[in-house]
């Protein structure tokens, strides 16, 4: 079965404030013509530490046949060094996330 989802970032970087924390904005809409159930995930990437990533809100949600819904990935490394800390939003049919 092929991904029902579209996954946007509104910025493919984000700046941590001085304690670690910053937020990322996604857009996620469902390019099904049916209606599904989606479950959100975050992906820790390279030296990136899944502690350090939640999703804000429900993780699983209902989305309309082309609906819409917004995401946002709170990101909260507080005593990390500065650099590079890649992440992802992935979203999959909640009744089949494989």
């Amino acid at each position: 079965m092929r991904n029902s989802f579209s996954v946007i970032t509104t910025s493919d970087a984000i700046k941590a404030d001085s304690s670690g924390r910053a937020q990322a904005a996604y857009a996620v809409t469902n390019t099904s013509s049916r209606p599904v159930r989606g479950l959100a995930t975050v992906k820790a990437q390279g030296t990136t530490k899944r502690e350090w990533l939640s999703i804000a809100g429900e993780t699983e949600r209902d989305f309309a046949a082309g609906a819409t819904e917004n995401f946002t990935v709170n990101f909260a490394a507080t005593g990390a060094p500065a650099g590079k800390y890649p992440f992802r939003l992935d979203v999959a049919a909640a009744v089949n996330p494989d």
